[in-house]
């Protein structure tokens, strides 16, 4: 069986790197060059990543003809609605009205470009924190991304939701060179409660990361960021290793004369919350003060700790 033919209703998820986009068009292949019904590509756009990755996702739907729901997280915490949640989410949601889906459609010319859904989602839990439970705001940290649960997995099933459809097959760009992730997934599958299940057709057809690279090097355009350059996705994620993180914040505020508007975001984050991203290195203003500094960083064995969008460029 063609992995590539995905049964519906599907969400496909395009995070805007080269492994997500090669996935999209083996699909489109395999499906005659455009979606069956109830099949749709998504990207869910946090706000933070790069202008090229923007630019390569629009380039995609105009080159291939192929309809990209762009969506972002647009919730507002309103205590009566929290105090009804209960029952389906398709039921539920239809009742509350314009707006209280928690997500808007955009488009390239629209998306946010400076942090606006997860601002949103910080100021959410700002309230509900306050509200509900009478307690400090919070960050997302490694243990608890919830940055990744609400920006990305509950803006795309709250987008399913909404078009009637409570269930349905997430594909995920995951290779055959990237088993741990495979394996969280599928383990997933079987132990949790999501309104998805994880769907790995470039697992399943041995899709390695050479091959990608050997794909897009045979196209008419591609991913203007260089593979190893780690600044795909959110750009400066607390996700990504020191090393990797200190060289882009080096790379960047040279480039920029000044410390870049969207690097210094995540210093202010940490110092409204009084809190860190992460426990176990600088906050993002001592990363920003050892980027400025002559002091060689070496490579850590940190890795990039896996994300739903963590393919990076590849």
């Amino acid at each position: 069986m063609n992995p590539y033919v995905i049964e519906a209703p599907a969400s496909i998820g395009v995070s805007g790197g080269r492994t997500s986009g090669k996935m999209l068009r083996e699909i489109l292949d395999a499906c005659g060059g455009t979606l069956p019904p109830q099949v749709y590509a998504t990207f869910e756009n946090t706000g933070h990543e790069c202008k090229e990755t923007l630019e390569f996702l629009e380039e995609i739907s105009i080159r291939w003809k192929v309809p990209i729901v762009w969506l972002e997280y647009d919730d507002i915490f309103k205590l009566d609605n929290y105090r009804k949640k209960n029952g389906d989410l398709c039921e539920r949601r239809k009742s509350w009205g314009p707006g209280d889906w928690g997500f808007k459609i955009v488009t390239f010319k629209t998306a946010s470009r400076h942090g606006e859904p997860y601002d949103k989602m910080l100021e959410y839990y700002r309230l509900f924190r306050d509200l509900v439970k009478n307690e400090k705001p919070i960050l997302p940290t490694v243990p608890a991304r919830m940055c990744t649960t609400h920006l990305k997995i509950k803006t795309n099933t709250r987008y399913m939701a909404s078009l009637g459809i409570p269930y349905f097959n997430f594909v995920v760009g995951i290779r055959r060179d990237e088993p741990k992730r495979w394996v969280k997934m599928m383990k997933q599958n079987e132990e949790s409660s999501e309104r998805y299940e994880n769907v790995c057709p470039l697992y399943d057809a041995g899709v390695t990361k050479a091959e990608v690279k050997e794909f897009w090097s045979n196209q008419p355009f591609d991913l203007k960021l260089d593979a190893e350059s780690y600044e795909g996705n959110c750009r400066y994620c607390f996700l990504k290793s020191t090393d990797k993180l200190v060289n882009l914040m080096r790379k960047n505020i040279t480039k920029a004369g000044a410390i870049p508007e969207d690097l210094q975001w995540w210093a202010d984050k940490e110092q409204a919350a009084g809190m860190t991203f992460r426990r176990d290195r600088l906050s993002y203003s001592g990363l920003i003060q050892f980027a400025l500094s002559a002091q060689e960083i070496q490579p850590t064995n940190e890795g990039t700790v896996d994300c739903l969008c963590g393919e990076a460029n590849d």
